[in-house]
């Protein structure tokens, strides 16, 4: 079979994959190229559950009079899987279809968490966007608030549950769920995270430790930095010579160093979420170039992309038509799609 795949390969013209999206479904971008070029992404700041990027542009803006300390900032809050929809009863209110969705649902264990549940988008959303609904995998420990990804086998039947008897229309996919704030982050101020349950004089002193520890981190790094401690922070007041990058080296050895320290953060509320994705409700299985019919052109494709991922990428659209298996993209979902092709099963 391999060998046969293969030589259709041979015989293959180059193939491109666009990613088809519902019209209503206006995919909203959070970060723009600019925002990428005049933003850097602070890896020592970000996590599981969020990215923050402190801009590095030209230019930068004075926020507290000294630009080496403080900067403008992007934080994208990532959140658990999405699908969004619409549903054909207009008459029905709000509640009473939150209660039917999550009727239809509630016998569906997620492979990730402990539960679905159903949301209505609200005016979270720019007008142009016109998807009402959301459900989302969720874990009923209440300590755990890391996002939780719905697969690929998942999304396919939860349509199939939604999409039955005619009861929601537009499915999309959003495997790429974040809400995205402003604000700005400061270089010279950290957060010390004592441990809860202690008095103002035990945090002190635990603070007074970081203080001696810190001061000799600072000058094993040849770092020229006064510090202050004070009750629960350390503020650092470097020399006027002193630029931004200096202050951030400062920063990426103190998270190198110390487990219970984080930068000041100054970040402004949002109530605005991405959507975009994957086309659930016109998706068509096998079809990874995304031409809307399953042919051995995506048999095709699909080697290319596996043998030349830098000269052929399947979109995210593409990914999840190919995915047969939801076990990722090999050649074995390139050997069902051709099964199914020559009627094989």
């Amino acid at each position: 079979m391999k060998k046969r795949l293969m030589s259709v390969i041979a015989a293959a013209a180059v193939m491109t994959c666009g990613s088809p999206l519902l019209t209503n479904a206006g995919y909203k971008i959070v970060m723009t190229e600019q925002d990428h070029t005049d933003y850097t992404k602070l890896d020592f700041l970000s996590d599981d559950n969020m990215d923050v990027y402190i801009y590095t542009g030209a230019n930068p803006p004075s926020i507290d009079g000294k630009e080496s300390y403080s900067r403008p900032a992007k934080f994208e809050k990532k959140l658990s899987d999405r699908i969004y929809f619409n549903v054909n009863d207009e008459a029905t209110d709000v509640a009473d279809t939150l209660d039917k969705i999550k009727l239809l649902l509630k016998d569906f264990v997620p492979e990730n968490g402990d539960r679905l549940t159903a949301g209505w988008t609200g005016n979270n959303y720019s007008p142009d966007i016109e998807l009402e609904y959301y459900i989302m995998p969720v874990k009923d420990n209440v300590e755990y608030d890391k996002p939780l990804e719905i697969t690929v086998n998942d999304a396919r039947k939860i349509k199939e549950i939604l999409e039955k008897d005619g009861f929601a229309a537009d499915l999309v996919f959003t495997t790429d769920v974040c809400v995205p704030n402003g604000g700005s982050v400061s270089l010279k101020s950290y957060m010390l995270n004592t441990p809860h349950g202690l008095t103002s004089e035990e945090k002190q002193e635990i603070n007074a430790e970081a203080q001696v520890e810190i001061n000799k981190l600072m000058e094993d790094n040849g770092i020229s930095v006064e510090d202050k401690v004070a009750y629960n922070y350390v503020t650092f007041y470097p020399d006027d010579d002193t630029i931004f990058e200096d202050m951030l080296e400062v920063s990426k050895l103190l998270y190198a160093n110390f487990d219970n320290i984080n930068a000041m953060t100054a970040m402004d509320q949002s109530n605005r979420t991405s959507i975009g994705g994957i086309d659930l409700s016109n998706a068509v299985d096998g079809d990874s170039n995304c031409d809307e019919q399953m042919d051995m052109a995506d048999v095709v494709f699909i080697m290319q992309a596996l043998a030349n991922p830098n000269k052929y990428q399947l979109s995210e659209q593409g990914n999840f038509n190919a995915d047969l298996d939801g076990n990722g993209i090999t050649v074995g979902d390139a050997q069902a799609i051709q099964n199914k092709l020559l009627g094989i099963d």
